[in-house]
């Protein structure tokens, strides 16, 4: 299953070698803490960013919000202290991460953390669980679905990928399940970084970095991503894949899809877009917190990219 640029043989390996390399810094213990001192230090403000990004794109308080590789937990804690009325769902295949996450959310009113990569998930008909959060269509492990500690609620509103879609085991398929469990004028957006085109661009990047752990595991993470065009191509096979296994369910669904590097949430600054969002003064508050558009900021910014996927039927 799957949809996905056109890559050879010989690329596809390197793919999924470069994969394999990323993740095992959140896998591996020791190199786990080289990867999480570095994100605590440089992707706070990113996560706080996210919230603020999401909920204004949204436009509406979401019910249910569904972060996918939510690790530790920290971007869904930051969005029940915006949304504390919403049904927070994470999905992480890193075993110590999941523990961490249901420790960080136990005092929300509704969180379910599952240890389960989006691979291993896939969308059926509403199943009752204890926690309370279930609704429409709902995700469950493949193979045991009865297992009410399995279930993950569907009809989500808000579905958040954040630095981690490269990683996974078949990006664009388990984009396509993540689609499916969107409710009618859901929004899923997932940020990433974008593949450097050269050694040179990688080496540039690496500035980050405060020691040589560091530059080895950001490297890892560079190397392993997509290009904004690879991203497009397989996000637009995602959606269709996605419209036609909803069709196959009786349900017609529709989807805009947009995509682009930089700027602010993708979006060139000046733009429209940009503009509306930095009159929102959550957005503005968190980026003025960031120094607002510093250099640093600037060539971080620069190096990520913004998948923004909104269900529009």
């Amino acid at each position: 299953m799957g949809s996905s640029p056109s890559f050879t043989v010989e690329q596809l390996d390197a793919r999924v070698q470069a994969a394999s390399r990323a993740r095992s810094w959140f896998v591996d213990p020791d190199r786990r803490r080289v990867s999480s001192e570095h994100d605590d230090r440089e992707t706070v403000g990113s996560r706080e960013l996210v919230v603020a990004l999401c909920l204004q794109r949204l436009g509406r308080e979401p019910r249910r919000i569904l972060d996918v590789g939510c690790g530790a937990g920290e971007l869904l804690e930051s969005f029940a202290r915006c949304v504390p009325d919403a049904d927070l769902i994470g999905v992480d295949p890193a075993g110590e991460a999941v523990l961490a996450a249901r420790e960080r959310l136990a005092s929300a009113r509704a969180a379910l953390v599952l240890h389960a990569g989006v691979e291993d998930l896939v969308v059926e008909p509403a199943v009752a669980i204890g926690s309370g959060l279930a609704v429409g269509a709902a995700v469950a492990r493949r193979g045991i679905a009865s297992d009410p500690e399995t279930v993950v609620a569907g009809q989500v509103d808000l579905v958040v990928i954040h630095l981690c879609l490269a990683l996974w085991q078949d990006p664009f398929g388990g984009l396509v399940t993540a689609l499916e469990t969107l409710a009618p004028g859901g929004l899923l957006y997932a940020v990433d970084l974008v593949r450097p085109e050269s050694v040179a661009a990688v080496n540039d990047y690496l500035w980050l970095a405060t020691h040589d752990d560091e530059r080895e595991y950001l490297a890892d993470q560079l190397i392993a991503s997509f290009t904004v065009d690879e991203l497009r191509v397989g996000a637009a096979g995602a959606v269709a894949e996605a419209i036609e296994a909803l069709a196959g369910r009786g349900v017609v669904a529709g989807f805009e899809v947009e995509a682009g590097r930089g700027g602010l949430g993708g979006f060139a600054m000046g733009s429209i877009d940009a503009r509306r969002l930095w009159a929102d003064g959550d957005v503005r508050t968190v980026i003025q917190s960031l120094g607002e558009f510093s250099d640093a900021e600037r060539r971080k910014a620069d190096q990520v990219v913004h998948l923004w996927i909104r269900r529009v039927r």
